[in-house]
């Protein structure tokens, strides 16, 4: 029932409610489906029928993604190093991904290693002719 966030963007004033106002007893909390998981990514339908936080046995990285109904929005950290995020009133699809810059950016390094090494290995060859 408690969480503690490192930051909340508040999306609209009933989400400040849901969030800050304590649940009726009777209230109906939200439930989620994992429709696919992969070590990288993985698929969830959600029902919501209030603002909810959803907290992922994931740990918090910054690579990671999500999207719900195909909008993107950032996820933050929950409990000091898990991954999170909130979700609206309704049922939505949300799609969660490791896709950290530094990996494009190592593959970027690595192709243009491997074009200098095969430009060389022209030059030189071109060169003891």
């Amino acid at each position: 029932n408690t969480a503690y966030l490192e930051k909340l963007e508040i999306e609209a004033e009933e989400q400040r409610n849901d969030f800050f106002k304590p649940r009726p007893a009777d209230a109906p909390i939200a439930s989620t489906q994992i429709l696919e998981a992969t070590p990288t990514e993985y698929r969830l339908h959600v029902k919501a029928p209030r603002y909810s936080l959803i907290v992922s046995s994931v740990p918090w990285w910054s690579g990671w993604k999500v999207e719900r109904n195909g909008a993107r929005i950032e996820p933050f950290r929950v409990n000091g190093g898990f991954l999170g995020f909130t979700v609206p009133p309704g049922e939505l699809d949300v799609r969660v991904w490791y896709d950290p810059w530094t990996f494009r950016f190592g593959a970027i390094a690595a192709l243009a290693t491997v074009a200098g090494l095969i430009g060389v290995g022209v030059k030189m060859r071109s060169d003891s002719r």
